[in-house]
């Protein structure tokens, strides 16, 4: 068992950049910006020239210009497009900030687990175990003088192997939580 020793803004900041439904998140947004400027550059006019030759048999050859420009903005022709790139990109921003908020949640419900998990094993280590350790201990002395009686001395050593038993229950507790928390940031501690 080692402490864990990341804070939960820095869990924040690692899961705003390593984790993968975030990162897909902000390639969609990136992908509806594009689609948006495609869209707006659709209402620009368009221009066109071309410059055409006749080959007249009895005479000289006669050429002709034309010069055409396309005003797509007259007719609005584009506007639902470029209504639609606009929704696309509200969208994907409002599918990121929901990504963002459910990992923030998981975050903040896991660390405050990791949390849990580490002050029950500290109270284990620090209390628990030793004062049963030290009753067990007592037990078997006053079992060996004939001061108590040997279902006490089993009942001593029974309630030592539970609370070791729940001890390693909080260390699993403790070990699974720290690897949902890798799972949501996207990172390995």
């Amino acid at each position: 068992y080692r402490p864990f020793l990341l804070t939960l803004e820095t869990l924040t900041q690692l899961a705003r950049t390593h984790h993968p439904e975030l990162k897909a998140a902000a390639l969609l947004i990136e992908k509806a910006k594009k689609t948006q400027s495609l869209a707006s550059k659709n209402s620009l006019p368009d221009f066109m020239i071309e410059v055409m030759r006749w080959d007249v048999h009895s005479g000289p050859n006669q050429w002709q210009a034309t010069f055409k420009m396309n005003l797509p903005w007259i007719l609005g022709k584009y506007d639902a497009e470029r209504r639609r790139a606009s929704a696309e990109v509200s969208q994907a921003h409002a599918e990121q900030m929901a990504i963002h908020n459910q990992i923030m949640f998981e975050l903040t419900d896991l660390f405050t687990r990791v949390a849990t998990a580490e002050k029950m094993i500290e109270v284990y280590q620090t209390g628990v175990l030793p004062q049963a350790t030290q009753s067990l201990k007592t037990s078997r002395i006053g079992y060996q003088s004939g001061k108590v009686d040997f279902l006490s001395l089993i009942d001593s050593e029974r309630t030592l192997l539970d609370l070791q038993l729940e001890y390693v229950g909080a260390l699993v507790q403790f070990w699974q939580s720290v690897a949902k928390l890798e799972r949501s940031v996207g990172k390995e501690f």
